[in-house]
């Protein structure tokens, strides 16, 4: 009969709050046995003995490794068991017994399940790879159970036995290839390059560079190692060190930045001047974001560590080790100014863009014939004849809001409608035309004037809608909260409502030559009613039509397609976007 020699902690254990990982720790450390397969799946999935999937002598530490014949992976509630068992089955992945973690419980289902090689693997890079390998086959299981040495606790009851099964090496490795390519095919060779980067393999036939010895032509036997006539093809030594090196080479495609002082990259980076500026050290990872893009300006590190409380040492050492050697790290997701006050890649991006090399081919022209051009795009639009739209580009800072508010007044043959970004902008284009003795009409924003009526219920409703990007249904939301509670709402209540819904067309009627709105209030208004007045959209109007994008990966569409997490309608439809075309769009009612 088979044994296997593991690390063993004689005491058995009930529950999980009575488990001490230091007498657990120093038992393992101190204890191995030899068991057959059958006693081990009694002692550790019946009577909760703790193990390691590594044999290791003289303590457990890494650097004590001796061998290992076991894979496990430690589920905590995050994959049903009937999953695991169909990936399992479908890969021909034959596991040797699963049981019950001591935390588990009917409303929350936890389990290990326990791999037997069929090879013994006493090379300790060799077993890391593995233990890679089995946790990209099954990206659900628990990551920090991924180390050689780590503790295995054991269970409180056996799930299923398949003492016989053996998981073939080489198997799991094609298998693995295999899932990768199915769940992100479009970005397979990037992944199994950097899977193979992170396990310390070279890719061989297109294949993660794991063989059979008889499968290899001898000239290719270089920097290998071998286990049981299994063949672990190892990245050579240079080309491991260039992996490890490609955070320092980023750093040699970016030039450093000149001519910036503190105050103005603190304008231009709210957290930066929160850096400077707070009584209280930021978050890590906020230091760590800015510490990324100032390595690369010039006065950069004085600026970072004026700002620095504590930790200085730490922080001039990591500089010099690492900091440095980095690219720029993305705002997006970390800084918490990110998608409110600025929209950049990072601070290095924001303020590298703002440089323009002058040079004696540069053309230019002097401001009062830029604004008389100008003058003259805006005039021809207005006169012209045909129902088209004109963009018409201006350099920043140009004039041109002062230009359109003089054309304007001088034109009194002709009514204007006006759209600008922001409601401080409205009133600020108001407010100076008015002085050019223009009169205008203000919309006021509905979100505004559903709030002073002071039914918290649909203002919380109706600003949900607006910072989701679908203020066009705004009004819906109104008139049908209105039918809803009709019996319920006061006369004011029920009057100011009736205004708000008959608000759409309010501005039609007004006798002022001109109409100033936001960009957001002109997404909802009927423009064929507007069809005698000249509109002008201030500004980007993208940004508004674009509110509220976002992004999400195919691999976790794939994801949610096979876990059949959605209604089978909603799957369908996903099913379909998996299968469009690079670059193809499509609307999609879900």
């Amino acid at each position: 009969m088979e044994e296997f020699e593991i690390n063993f902690d004689p005491k058995r254990y009930y529950k999980k709050k009575d488990v001490r990982m230091g007498s657990v720790n120093y038992n393992l450390a101190n204890n191995t046995r030899k068991v057959s397969l059958e006693e081990m799946a009694d002692l550790i999935g019946n009577k909760g003995h703790a193990f390691c999937r590594a044999l290791l002598k003289d303590g457990r530490k890494e650097e004590n490794f001796i061998r290992q014949d076991f894979l496990v992976l430690d589920f905590d509630g995050t994959l049903a068991y009937k999953e695991f068992k169909e990936r399992s089955k479908k890969y021909h992945l034959p596991y040797a017994f699963t049981y019950k973690t001591l935390s588990c419980t009917k409303q929350d289902f936890r389990f290990r399940a326990v791999f037997v090689m069929n090879i013994p693997v006493t090379e300790q890079k060799f077993a890391k790879a593995m233990n890679e390998l089995i946790y990209r086959m099954f990206p659900e299981a628990d990551k920090n159970c991924q180390d050689l040495p780590r503790i295995m606790l054991g269970g409180k009851g056996i799930i299923e036995k398949n003492l016989e099964g053996r998981l073939d090496i080489l198997h799991l490795v094609y298998s693995v290839q295999d899932y990768m390519f199915l769940i992100q095919p479009r970005n397979y060779n990037r992944d199994l390059k950097r899977l193979a980067d992170k396990i310390g393999v070279r890719i061989y036939n297109g294949r993660l560079g794991f063989a059979r010895t008889d499968d290899i032509p001898k000239g290719e036997k270089k920097n290998f190692i071998i286990q049981a006539g299994i063949v672990m093809l190892c990245a050579a030594e240079s080309q491991e060190k260039e992996n490890k090196a490609d955070k320092r080479k980023n750093k040699m495609n970016l030039s450093e930045i000149k001519g910036y002082d503190e105050e103005t990259l603190k304008k231009a980076c709210p957290l930066l001047q929160d850096h400077l500026e707070s009584d209280e050290d930021l978050p890590h990872q906020y230091k760590f974001l800015l510490a990324s893009s100032l390595c690369h300006v010039s006065g950069g590190k004085k600026i970072f560590f004026q700002g620095l409380k504590e930790h200085r040492k730490k922080w001039e050492g990591d500089w010099e080790n690492c900091i440095k050697y980095y690219a720029p790290k993305k705002c997006e997701g970390v800084c918490p100014y990110y998608g409110k006050k600025c929209i950049c890649n990072s601070l290095y991006q924001k303020i590298s863009s703002k440089i323009v090399r002058i040079s004696s081919l540069d053309e230019y022209f002097p401001l009062n014939t830029c604004e008389e051009e100008l003058k003259q795009c805006l005039n021809y639009a207005v006169d012209a004849r045909e129902n088209a739209l004109f963009v018409i580009k201006g350099q920043t800072a140009i004039g041109k809001t002062e230009i359109y508010c003089r054309m304007i007044q001088e034109r009194k043959d002709k009514k204007f409608l006006i759209a600008v970004p922001t409601c401080e902008l409205q009133r600020e284009v108001a407010a100076r035309l008015n002085k050019m003795g223009v009169e205008c009409y203000v919309t006021e924003s509905l979100i505004k004037r559903v709030e002073g009526i002071g039914i918290k219920e649909l203002s919380d409703e109706i600003r949900e809608c607006y910072e989701s990007g679908y203020g066009k249904y705004a009004r819906k939301i109104v008139r049908s909260f209105l039918q809803k509670n009709k019996d319920k709402l006061n006369a004011y209540q029920h009057s100011r409502l009736k205004e708000i819904l008959r608000g759409k067309d309010e501005c039609v009627s007004t006798s002022a030559g001109c109409i100033i709105t936001t960009h957001a209030y002109l997404m909802m208004m009927d423009l064929n009613l507007f069809t005698d007045y000249e509109i002008i959209i201030d500004e980007d109007f993208l940004m508004t039509l674009l509110k509220k994008t976002g992004e999400i990966s195919l691999k976790d569409i794939q994801y949610a397609v096979d876990h059949k997490i959605f209604s089978k309608r909603n799957t369908y439809l996903l099913n379909e976007v998996l299968k469009m075309k690079d670059e193809e769009t499509r609307s999609m009612d879900f």
